[in-house]
């Protein structure tokens, strides 16, 4: 298979945190050999912190933010502060 897209929502719910960091790699060991998009839906912030070159951050529905992961993760936006 040679996907363009790959959706993964909640990839980590039920996992441990050591299999949630196997899991976070391998998402990243996909992405550059298959040259994908990745869209990974997730509260969880090592997942959040590790994976994605970019993120949104979802608000009640609404797009409050999306870039590079460093801008979201420095972000002075408040949402975006609470959940890191």
């Amino acid at each position: 298979l040679d996907p363009q897209i790959i959706l993964c929502d909640e990839p980590d719910s039920g996992l441990d945190p050591v299999r949630t960091a196997y899991l976070s790699q391998l998402l990243i060991d996909i992405n550059a050999q298959i040259d994908c998009t990745i869209l990974i839906v997730t509260n969880n912030i090592n997942i959040a912190r590790t994976v994605p070159d970019n993120m949104g951050m979802l608000f009640r529905k609404k797009l409050v933010m999306f870039g590079p992961r460093e801008v979201l993760l420095t972000s002075d936006e408040p949402v975006v502060k609470q959940f890191l």
